[in-house]
């Protein structure tokens, strides 16, 4: 599930090379997919972010004859 950021910006736990950091998350950016669950709960309910809505699938078309 992704989340977008809505407040100014966000400070999240992420992987960095070499390991872990706190990175800031400016607003209209994806949050990382592996901060924890815990830190993506807080910040859902305080309203700093929300979950991004699921693209719709592309309609292909049907070969003519």
């Amino acid at each position: 599930m992704a989340h977008i950021v809505t407040a100014g910006y966000v400070t999240v736990e992420t992987a960095v090379p070499g390991g872990r950091a706190r990175i800031d998350v400016p607003r209209g950016a994806e949050l990382p997919g592996d901060v924890p669950a815990e830190e993506v709960e807080s910040l859902v309910r305080l309203g700093h972010i929300e979950e991004l809505a699921a693209k719709p699938a592309r309609k292909t078309r049907e070969a003519k004859s």
